[in-house]
């Protein structure tokens, strides 16, 4: 999934990271210059949570104007849920 530009909200975010948890296998997110909150960073644990062959491979934020409790939060989520991530990026964070 790469969204990109298009004036999305936090909240917004964490419907969609809602009900991309409903789908059997998913494996990138790239969101890109939208704005992003602790909801939707929350939303990502059962995400991130999943274990291979249906896990997520790839997750980056660019340039979305993230707070240092924002990737504080994100961290702690990758770490509680024991994330297989291959790749993650954070470009421009704050």
């Amino acid at each position: 999934m790469f969204i990109d530009n298009c004036g999305m909200t936090g909240a917004q975010l964490a419907i969609l990271i809602q009900a991309v948890c409903e789908l059997r296998c998913f494996k990138s997110i790239v969101y890109r210059m939208n704005c992003i909150n602790e909801q939707a960073i929350s939303c990502m644990y059962s995400l991130l949570a999943r274990r291979p062959p249906n896990h997520l491979q790839q997750l980056k934020f660019i340039d979305c104007g993230m707070t240092a409790t924002q990737i504080e939060l994100l961290m702690q989520v990758l770490i509680d849920s024991a994330s297989r991530l291959q790749s993650l990026a954070l470009v421009n964070a704050d």
